[in-house]
């Protein structure tokens, strides 16, 4: 990996067009601090990692009287429905009372709900209706009921969803201090960025890290990092110059960024960066439902959700409509 020189920020953003969970370019103007979320969604199966999911959600910048709404989905096939359901109700009850038991939830509105239908879809559908800034959903499942398991359906919803999903797999011991975005530098780069800054609120530097691939390398005499080919620098400078450009655009952030490149694949460079640099939160961009888009990008954004030991923020470009052709 190689660290690229460190761009700084100012005060004013340009104008830009608003998608889901990304805030306009007046809001952000108006002051150096992100705006603060306003609407979260938190499906839960009252596991463990659901109460992670829980304890993060209260550390996050939170507006004043936002809005935090808890689902559970019972499957439509389960066993003894009446019963089941007003278990749920009861132990959606009891993580209400625990969320208001919190002193950080004092300014918080705390609404519960108990969804039918399949995981993924209904939460999605669910987060569109209450217009939610945020999805934050745990990484490991497998709680105290059957038929909702958050491993997967945090997956699903990356997938086929539309509006911007963190996944929480660490406890929640303090504010994020250490977050890396995962830059493909494509279009929607900004809006990965803009989005973090908001989850982790006033941080003093973010990590940019970008993975580059050297065409034809195996066809071609191979070098090493520490003495590459001529054919390796002119892929090698050729990134870091976009890199640049790219944190040069940043600069009205409050916020420092350094680059940092690697060449190859970047699910290893995501795996080796985070670990190496202790990153807390990892925030990368995830695009398109299907077809090649989703078989570059999705399964990078996938990977990373299974494997690194940090948070991740999956960032999407647009909410669209997508009816119910799941």
């Amino acid at each position: 990996m190689v660290s690229t020189p460190k761009g700084t920020a100012g005060r004013q953003r340009p104008q830009r067009k608003r998608t889901a969970g990304t805030p306009t370019s007046a809001d952000a103007s108006a002051s150096r601090s992100p705006r603060p979320l306003e609407c979260i969604l938190l499906p839960t199966d009252f596991s463990d990692g659901a109460a992670l999911a829980l304890r993060r959600v209260l550390q996050l910048p939170l507006a004043t009287n936002a809005r935090l709404h808890i689902v559970h989905v019972m499957s439509e096939d389960l066993p003894g429905k009446s019963r089941a359901r007003a278990t749920v109700k009861t132990l959606l009850s009891e993580t209400v009372d625990l969320v208001r038991s919190d002193e950080r939830s004092r300014q918080l509105k705390v609404t519960s709900g108990v969804l039918q239908g399949r995981t993924f879809v209904e939460i999605i559908r669910c987060a569109r209706m209450i217009d939610a800034a945020l999805i934050v959903i745990g990484r490991h499942g497998a709680g105290r009921l059957h038929g909702m398991h958050i491993g997967s359906t945090a997956e699903r919803i990356v997938r086929h969803g539309d509006l911007p999903v963190l996944v929480v797999n660490a406890k929640a011991a303090r504010p994020y201090r250490r977050p890396m975005i995962a830059t493909a530098l494509d279009d929607s780069s900004r809006q990965v960025v803009t989005l973090a800054l908001r989850i982790v609120g006033q941080v003093k530097s973010i990590v940019v890290l970008h993975a580059y691939h050297v065409a034809y390398e195996g066809f071609v005499f191979a070098g090493t990092d520490a003495a590459p080919t001529d054919y390796q620098l002119a892929f090698k400078n050729r990134a870091g110059a976009s890199l640049a450009r790219f944190i040069t655009s940043l600069s009205n952030l409050d916020v420092t960024c350094e680059g940092v490149l690697h060449r190859g694949d970047p699910r290893g460079a995501i795996h080796a960066a985070t670990a190496e640099r202790r990153t807390d939160l990892l925030a990368i961009g995830a695009h398109g439902r299907t077809g090649l888009p989703h078989a570059i990008l999705g399964s990078v954004a996938e990977f990373a959700i299974r494997t690194v030991a940090c948070d991740v923020l999956v960032s999407r470009p647009t909410r669209e409509t997508h009816g119910d052709s799941w």
